[in-house]
């Protein structure tokens, strides 16, 4: 029963502090990590997923730059 007792307040020491670091954070910085404000107790919680994320790689590989693409590209802007 300790040992439970004792779980949970470390759980509960976690989000707190994990709830006030971010909130140190200004709009900025918190849209860097993908997150509103809102979004913060979430994140604590371990709760958080992201519902549209940010970046959607292309499904097509040719669409995007990589090997395939650099094989074609000039190299150099004089050409």
């Amino acid at each position: 029963m300790i040992a439970s007792i004792m779980t949970r307040y470390a759980a509960w020491r976690l989000r707190r502090e994990t709830i006030r670091e971010l909130s140190l954070l200004n709009d900025r910085e918190l849209a860097d990590l993908g997150i509103g404000r809102g979004d913060i107790p979430f994140v604590a919680d371990g709760t958080f997923h992201e519902i549209e994320p940010a970046f959607v790689p292309a499904a097509n590989d040719d669409a995007h730059i990589g090997p395939a693409w650099a094989a074609h590209a000039p190299t150099s802007l004089a050409a």
